[in-house]
Formats: structure tokens, sequence, C-alpha cells
């Protein structure tokens, strides 16, 4: 039934052929038509359709020699056969013909025939679809841009009927398309689903290049021409694809912004109507549609996080009740689905770095909403695994068996075209609001609260082991911005069996969720968790070892922190385990990666391995080499030629590095006060801009000092020793130190340099683990971080671009 099937679909090929063959172009467009209509609606058929080589070598010639009727109806043809298969990567692998740049330029070349509008829809309408399968445009973007751009242009209303003429509907959806094309090529380069802890604003710089490019060419006015009130509600697509490429021309991009701001809406003859900020404002709260209150809330929220709105009394939480209210009717998912996909994610990314939004978010019922959205049933039964129908995607066996919950588990950046429901539109809602609680819960432990309260932690549980990749990588965000809470990681996560499904998840094939898990996992490690045990009794060690040889940037680095914080505070067995996994020959290379972020990780963890008992100390000098510490210690001190600004978290991790090591015995206090490198290098640090480092460079000398009945000559020659070096006269012109915990430890360093010399008094050596948390830094008595606080702010993990995430974090 299949080959007949298939014979049938060759005929369509076969009869096209012989079409241009005999150049008759009546039997071309019956033969166009024919193929058109087969193609609609069957994924199957297209997919054949696109395997067939000939046929793009077929429309490839008519795209370039047939006549205006013969070249729109190819057009048509090839927005048919992509449209509806942007997720079929089988299909489009198959088809490289079909997105070749001869044919893209072809497409192009078309597009840009002024005299013929229905030619240039129908180009534009292909290259659409072509484009939603990440195709790049070929070559030099620049005159095609300008070409699209010089499209935009609002239809000349001679008279109120004029709505409904041809010629106008025309010049429409040329600005529809246009405007998608801009928005599509604009954010090409800026991740889909960012971190929640990560700034939305931040794009990488390739984006912001393409930006930037389509701005120069006069975009910012064009789009905004489109959104004059005379055109409000009789062409509200228009005006809403004009709205979608003016927040991805902004998205991330200050300049972008500034000029955008700072632009009018002009309408007929150039008059101005209104600001920019004004109209967005106006079409918040009074666009009759709610896609247009949606798609200006979207411009604005990135507006607020790139250019001060504060200035022109538009405060950000204006947008709040709004957005809110979008994602609130649940009974949208039956009638509206683009709608709620593309809500929750604005919503995210508005509040995600701001603690004051996220308050007002909670006190708005967001939560709330949010969860009513996700404990309808067509949500609960994709969340729970009863997918009708999705594969799974990327769970690996290794996953399988290692145990269950205790629980009972139960944003494109152009405008959708396809509203037809269909399980993954349902599964990208499900998505976004994940993604949304994950922004929401990131900052405050009552919003942390208030989600765990709405009985969604089982649900976000079920959601790691879910088939799909994107519901497994936005779960862990969940719980990663609930793990940030102390008292949740000593009760609730406990509660609902986060750390098997999570934990499992360093082994999915899927190197964003790979890396999700990998980033909340720094928190699960931390020694108040009682999940820490858990993960080490199952494997956890080696796992996160194996993950630090990851060519992803941002899973090794998560791997490395993880194992960071999972030797906070941690005895000399668990640092035995860590280091015989991961080899004293691993940590040099960590230790001199070429990322700094890596660099970074790779001290704090030496820094917590030499925390603790003088055996510690001894292990790391047995390990790595005296010589070697002496050398790092060097390097990361006076060797670097990185810009400063960048390097300090490296210098501030050594020095804690020499600050913890000089805790131990003489054999320990030697290498640091032995070598003038070192010393040297503290003493310069001492006058340093920041005073975290100034403040590392004094615990240096307080334990470098610090009496010892049992080795007082040992003491008085390293004080007599720093006497010469000037450190003396150097502490006290730090008494007058800008910062008062500087101040205060510099009275006990002179205290105890004056104490040395005179070998007498005894004092406490102080010894100063890494522990990561949002907050100042306050020191207890014996110098380590306080970590008692059920509601301190962990931080356990950079935070890096995705999204989310991609973001991918």
């Amino acid at each position: 039934m299949r080959d007949k099937h298939e014979h049938k679909l060759r005929a369509l090929v076969d009869d096209l052929r012989q079409a241009t063959r005999n150049e008759a172009d009546a039997a071309v467009v019956d033969a166009l038509r024919a193929l058109r209509n087969s193609a609609i609606g069957g994924t199957d058929r297209k997919c054949f359709f696109l395997a067939t080589v000939d046929l793009a070598e077929i429309l490839l010639s008519c795209l370039k020699a047939g006549s205006s009727h013969v070249r729109i109806l190819s057009a048509v043809v090839l927005a048919s056969l992509f449209k509806g298969v942007s997720n079929n990567f089988a299909a489009v692998g198959a088809a490289p013909l079909f997105t070749s740049p001869q044919m893209l330029a072809s497409i192009i070349e078309n597009a840009s025939v002024l005299t013929d509008l229905q030619l240039v829809e129908s180009s534009l309408r292909a290259l659409k679809a072509i484009l939603t399968v990440n195709i790049r445009i070929p070559g030099d973007q620049t005159m095609f841009i300008s070409n699209l751009i010089s499209l935009l242009s609002p239809p000349i209303m001679s008279c109120p009927e004029a709505a409904s003429s041809s010629s106008v509907q025309v010049n429409v959806r040329i600005n529809e398309l246009s405007a998608a094309i801009l928005a599509h090529i604009a954010s090409s380069a800026i991740p889909p689903t960012p971190s929640p802890t990560t700034a939305y604003s931040q794009t990488s710089k390739e984006s912001q290049g393409i930006q930037s490019q389509i701005v120069s060419l006069g975009a910012l006015q064009k789009l905004l021409n489109l959104l004059s009130k005379t055109h409000w509600v009789r062409f509200h697509t228009m005006q809403e694809h004009a709205l979608d490429a003016l927040s991805c021309l902004v998205k991330g991009n200050a300049e972008a912004g500034k000029k955008l701001v700072a632009l009018f809406v002009e309408g007929e003859a150039g008059v101005k109507e209104e600001r920019s900020v004004l109209m967005l404002l106006r079409l918040l709260k009074e666009g009759r549609f709610a896609m247009t209150r949606l798609l200006a809330a979207s411009c604005l929220s990135n507006l607020y996080r790139i250019v001060n709105l504060e200035n022109q009394r538009i405060p950000s939480q204006l947008l709040l009740p709004t957005l809110i209210k979008l994602f609130s009717d649940v009974s949208l998912l039956t009638t509206d689905l683009p709608l709620l996909e593309r809500a929750p994610l604005v919503f995210a990314e508005l509040v995600a770095d701001s603690e004051m939004l996220q308050k007002l978010a909670m006190e708005g019922d967001a939560i709330t909403k949010l969860s009513d959205l996700l404990q309808c049933h067509e949500m609960r039964g994709l969340i729970g695994g009863s997918t009708n129908g999705l594969a799974a995607e990327g769970v690996s066996e290794a996953s399988k068996g290692m145990g269950k919950p205790k629980s009972d588990s139960l944003v494109a950046s152009v405008i959708p075209v396809d509203s037809v429901p269909s399980l993954k539109t349902y599964e990208h809602v499900v998505e976004s609001c994940l993604l949304a609680i994950a922004s929401v819960s990131s900052l405050r432990e009552d919003c942390r609260k208030q989600v765990i309260d709405a009985k969604l932690l089982p649900l976000i549980v079920s959601a790691l082991s879910s088939p799909s990749t994107r519901l497994r990588s936005a779960a862990c965000k969940c719980t990663r911005s609930l793990s940030r809470s102390v008292k949740n990681l000593r009760t609730s996560l406990v509660d609902a069996g986060v750390a098997y499904p999570l934990f499992n998840l360093l082994n999915d094939k899927d190197v964003e969720v790979q890396t999700s898990a990998s980033a909340t996992l720094c928190n699960i490690v931390l020694d108040f968790s009682p999940m820490k045990k858990t993960v080490i009794e199952h494997g956890g060690v080696e796992r996160i070892v194996a993950l630090v040889s990851a060519s992803d940037y941002h899973l090794k680095l998560n791997s490395v922190w993880a194992l960071k914080n999972l030797l906070y505070q941690a005895g000399s067995t668990i640092k035995a385990k860590v280091m015989a996994e991961l080899g004293w020959e691993g940590l040099k290379r960590l230790l001199f990666d070429t990322q700094i972020g890596i660099q970074e990780q790779s001290l704090n963890l030496l820094r917590n391995l030499v925390c603790g008992k003088e055996e510690d100390i001894d292990a790391v000098f047995d390990g790595l080499g005296e010589a070697s510490l002496a050398i790092l210690f060097d390097k990361k001190l006076s060797g670097s030629t990185v810009n400063s600004s960048e390097f300090d978290a490296v210098i501030l991790q050594t020095l804690y590095v020499i600050v913890n090591i000089a805790t131990g015995g003489e054999r320990h206090k030697g290498l640091i006060a032995g070598s003038d490198s070192v010393l040297s290098n503290i003493f310069k640090f001492m006058s340093h801009d920041k005073s975290l480092i100034r403040l590392a460079t004094v615990w240096c000398v307080i334990n470098l000092t610090d009496p010892d009945e049992a080795a007082v000559k040992g003491t008085h020659e390293r004080c007599e020793k720093l006497l010469a070096f000037g450190f003396h006269e150097q502490l006290k012109q730090m008494l007058l130190d800008s910062d008062p915990d500087v101040r205060e430890r510099v009275k006990t360093a002179i205290k105890n340099l004056v104490t040395g010399v005179n070998s007498s008094d005894l004092g406490a050596s102080v010894n100063i683990g890494g522990l990561d948390y949002h907050g100042d830094d306050d020191m207890d008595h014996d110098g380590r971080a306080d970590g008692g606080d059920d509601v301190m702010e962990l931080e356990g993990m950079q935070d890096l671009s995705s999204y989310l995430s991609s973001g991918r974090g």
C-alpha cells in the first residue's frame, strides 16, 4: 500500500518534469497546483517530496526561468512543503537542495521584484517557511534586509471601504511577512529558553550584530509607522507582527532600545502621532486583542531591561497585571494556545532579576494562576507521562531503575502561524509555565513557599522524568530555584524525592538537560542538604567527575562547581573519594584551564580541600606537590595577562587557598612565608580596588602571624620577615580603609604581628571555607561563612545565559 501511495506522488513529480521540458506553461501551472494540493495537510507526503532531489531541481528552474504565474506557484509549493515540518529534522536533513544557497537566492531575487507584488508575497511566504527550519540567509544579508525594510509601508486608505480591496490586502500581507522575517533574522542567535537566574537581556554578539544591522537600515521607524492609530483593529495581525519584530530588535541591545524610545509613531504625511513608548503603553492597556497586548508587553519588558524607563515615569510594575491576566484564563487552552505559550515566557523575562517584581507578582496571584494552568487535566496528563503518543526523546537507559520519588508523581520569537492545538503546543505551554515558576521563585523565599503551598512540587518532580527534553530541562530550572532555600533543601525537596530523578538526568542524552541538572545539583550536594548523602551513595562523585571532561563549557563549569560544593565542610573521607576519582593531574588541568570561570571554581575546590585539618593540607601538599603549589600561586597572582576585572575572581580564590594553607602547621605556613614572590603579591593586593581582595590579604597576614606556643620561633621569624616587607606600615594605612570589615581584621593582623615579634600572647588561627551564597560574607569567630540561616539565599552555581537557558543553564 505504501509503495502504491509513493508511486502516485512520484507520478506528480514526473508530470511536472515533463511539463517543464515541453515548456508548456499551462501544463506546468496545472502540475504545480496538483502537487501543492497533494502536499497540503500531509506530513508524510511533504517528507516524500522534500526527499525527492529532482523536484528541488525542477522548482529551482521554475523560480529562475518560469513565467510570473509559474514562479508564484513554485513559491507557493515551497511554502506548503515546509509548513509544519520544522521539527522533522529527518525530512529537512534529506532536503539539502530545497534549502541550498541557490534556492534561497532565487526566492530572495523574486521577493525583490517590486513591480509584481503577488510574486513578492508568495516568495516571502516561501522564505518564511524555510527559515523556520533554522536555515540562514546565505552571504551578505544587507541588500536583502534593505529590500525587506523597503517593503514595510502602511496601507494607503483613501476610504474605509479600501481596507477590503485586493491591493491593500496584498500590501498588508507583505508587511506581515516582511516583519516576521525581520523578527526571525534578528532573533536567530538569541537562546530560546534562558535560565531563570540569567539576565534575559544578554544576547550573543552575533545576534546583537544582526540587530544593529537591521536597525541601522531604518527598520525601527518603518515598523513603528505600521502601528499608527489609523490601522488599529482593522489590521491587527500586521501590527502584531510589527510589535514582534520591534521586540526582537531591542532584546538585549541597549543602543537599539535607546533609538526606539526616542522615536515617534508617524501617521500619514509623516505627521508625528505619539512617542513610541506611549504607543506601546496604549496598546498594552487598550489593545482589543490579547496577542496585541502581549506583544506590547513583550516589547516594553525588553526595553525595561536595557533602558531606564523609570525616568519617564513608567514603572515596570505596570506590565504585571496585564501579563498575569493573559495567562489567568484556563479556557484559553481550547481557544488560544499560542497566547498561553508565550505569555508566561514574557512574564518570566520581566521578573527574572527583580525581587520587587517577584514580590508584586506573588501578591498578584501569578503563582496561583500558573498553578491552575499546570493542574488542569490536559497539562497534568502531559507532565505525568501519559503523553498520548509523545515519544521519549532522551531518557537514558542508565537513568532507569535508580528508584522512585516518595511522592505520587503525577518561545519562539516569530508569532506562531498554526494555531491548531497539538501535543507539542500543549508541551510548549507547560514548558513556559515551568520557566515562569522558576523565574518568579528564583530570588525570594516567600515566592518559593507559595510554589510549595500550591502543591506544584510533585508536578515538577514528575516533569523531571518526562519523555520531553524541553520539560525535563524546564523542571530542572524550577528545582534549582527551589533549591536556593536551605529550608527546602532540608525538607520539601527531600520529601518530594527530587534527588533520584535529578541525579538520573546527569546521564541524559541531551546536553541542555545535563547542564540544567548539574546546575541544580550544585545546591543539592551542599553540606546541610540531606540529599548529599544520597548522591554520594549512588555513585554521584563518579558521575560528576565524568562530566568534568565535557566539551560543553557550561556543563563542565557546573560539574566543577558541584564538586566544589560537595567538598564544602566535607570530611577527609569524602575529600579522598573525590580526589581518587578526579586525580591530582585532573585537578591541575582544571586549575590551568583556558576558561576563567573553570579556573575560579577549580581554585575554590582547592580552597575547600585545604580547609579543615592539617592532614587535609598534607594530602594536598603530597598530591599536588609543594613546588607545583608555589608555581600555581605565582602564575595566578603575578603571571596573568587577562583583563584585571575579569581575573579578580581568580585572584580572590587564590588568596583564600593561601589563607587556608596558612592555618596549618609550620610546614604549611613555611611554604607561603618562604616565597618572596607570594609575599610580594599579597602585599601588592592589599591596596586593590576591591574590598573583598583587600580583606583576603589581611586574612593571609592574620593566619601567617597566628601565635603558636609550640612554634614560637617560627612565628617570630615570619613576623620579622613581614615587617621587613613593609606589611606593618601597610596595615596601619588600612586602619582607615573604607570597608568596616577590613578595618576590624586589620586590627587583629597588627596585634598578631606585634605579638609575634615580641613572641608573646596567643591567638586563634583562622580557617575560611568556600561557600557561595547571595548576600554579604558574614564571618563568625572562626572565619567560616555562616550557614545556619534558613532563609539564606544559596548561589551554588554561576548564573549562565539559555533559556535558560538556555540559557541554557
